[in-house]
């Protein structure tokens, strides 16, 4: 019986914990994708947060490729700080394959198979009309803080 393996169930009762039914909302609204996304991150230190409105993953208002137009979520500055809690925790295996020159080395190497497994395995099942986007990792840490 297709989609009772057990990676199917959990990912079924998770999105049912969000009320995502079948690709349905609890009102019966079907999803559909939009480039549009907006964030909400606190800083603990002040008690107060920071609202981020995202049009194609880039900070509303800034240009595409300008580096001050990072979101606080975004790929680069995740990798910073991932580099930054590797030294802090200090475990240098993962420091040293986080170092590498570009985030597709990063992604490419041998500590990230099991995570690329499970992720296609994801998109196979839950994702479906999930299009994979190629390309866009040719891109340093540098230039941007955690």
């Amino acid at each position: 019986m297709e989609g009772t393996d057990s990676v199917s169930l959990r990912l079924r009762g998770r999105l049912g914990s969000l009320g995502i039914v079948e690709g349905k909302w609890w009102g019966g609204e079907k999803l559909v994708p939009s480039n549009i996304s907006a964030s909400w991150i606190a800083n603990t230190a002040s008690g107060h947060g920071q609202l981020e409105t995202l049009i194609g993953g880039v900070l509303q208002g800034r240009k595409q490729y300008d580096v001050r137009g990072a979101s606080r979520v975004c790929k680069r500055r995740m990798w910073r700080l991932a580099i930054d809690v590797a030294a802090l925790a200090a475990v240098p295996a993962v420091e040293k394959c986080l170092r590498l020159a570009t985030y597709g080395e990063v992604k490419g190497t041998v500590y990230l198979e099991g995570r690329k497994r499970i992720k296609d395995g994801v998109r196979e099942k839950a994702l479906k009309p999930w299009v994979k986007n190629f390309g866009g990792e040719d891109f340093a840490v540098d230039g941007i803080e955690a």
